[in-house]
This record gives structure tokens, C-alpha cells and sequence, in this order.
């Protein structure tokens, strides 16, 4: 009997066989045929893990409410594109609507230009004035962005990942 390699390359690490060289090689009769021949198996022992996390992020606890038409931006592009047609306006003051966790908020914040955020979600803004509450130049207002009074004064860059139902 002779043995023939495997076009396998080299055995991962959890593999059931046992990592000698023998292991990938195919047990041959004289005329050619494979054996009906197996490596032993080696027992790997099973790991659970658990994982427990004290105080998991907010952003992660926020979840899109339907009946609000939400949808948080994850798309770093779309992000990107957004925050730079908002801040390429030379206007003074920014307007987000429906800022939702605060993906947009982050980044027009660091503008430095006063930030006005409208949303209707009570627990996103719970989660904003939690996040952004100490920045002197960040202003929030709950309520629909339609009804609610807004500031009046100079010019605005209004700005938002609006909801579907919009």
C-alpha cells in the first residue's frame, strides 16, 4: 500500500484529525483505488462562552421605532457625504432633524457652529442629552420638527437623515 498527499494544505487549528503528516495523506491499494481507511478522530472539547457586559454603549440600547419611520445611519459614505454637504454651507447655524442616536450630531458638532437637533423620540433624546448635553454650542428640542417653534434669526444648514415616512 502506498500513500498518496492531499491538495489540502495545512490542517486548521480546531481540525478534528490529528495534525501529523499522515493524517492528510489517502491510504492507496497497489492498483491506484482509495482504502477505506480514516485517521482516528481526537476529541476537542466544547467551549461556551459567555459574554457579560456591565454597561453595554447606548447607542447599541437605541433600536429604530417603526412607527417613527426610523432608520439610523451605518453606511459610512452616506454619513460622510451628509455631513459634508451640511458643512459646506456658509450658514451659521445647523438644524438636525431627527438626529436619532447622534451619528450626524458627532460630526457637525465638531464644527464648532451652533447645533440645533429636533427629534421626536423621547429615549434618542434622553440618549443625545446624555451623549452631547455639556457642549455649550448643542441645543435639543423634542417635539415634530413641523409644529415645533424654532429659533429665528440668521441663516440655517438644515440637515437629517429623514424617516422613510417623511
Amino acid at each position: 500500500m502506498e500513500f498518496s498527499a492531499l491538495a489540502r494544505g495545512p490542517a486548521p487549528d480546531l481540525n478534528p484529525f490529528p495534525a501529523s503528516e499522515e493524517a492528510w495523506l489517502v491510504p492507496r491499494t497497489s492498483s491506484g483505488r482509495l482504502e477505506a481507511a480514516t485517521p482516528p478522530l481526537k476529541r476537542v472539547p466544547r467551549r461556551v462562552v459567555r459574554w457579560y457586559v456591565s454597561n453595554p454603549s447606548p447607542l447599541t440600547r437605541l433600536r429604530p421605532k417603526k412607527a417613527l419611520g426610523q432608520n439610523f445611519l451605518v453606511n459610512e459614505g452616506a454619513i460622510a457625504t451628509i455631513v459634508g454637504s451640511a458643512l459646506a454651507s456658509g450658514a451659521s447655524c445647523l438644524l438636525e432633524i431627527g438626529p436619532g442616536p447622534g451619528v450626524l450630531t458627532e460630526r457637525l458638532l465638531a464644527d464648532g457652529r451652533p447645533l440645533w437637533a429636533v427629534d421626536l423620540d423621547p429615549e434618542a433624546c434622553e440618549l443625545l442629552q446624555s451623549r452631547f448635553g455639556d457642549r455649550t454650542h448643542f441645543h435639543l428640542l423634542q417635539g415634530d420638527a413641523v409644529r415645533i417653534p424654532l429659533p429665528e434669526g440668521e441663516a440655517w444648514s438644515v440637515v437629517g437623515n429623514l424617516p422613510y415616512n417623511a
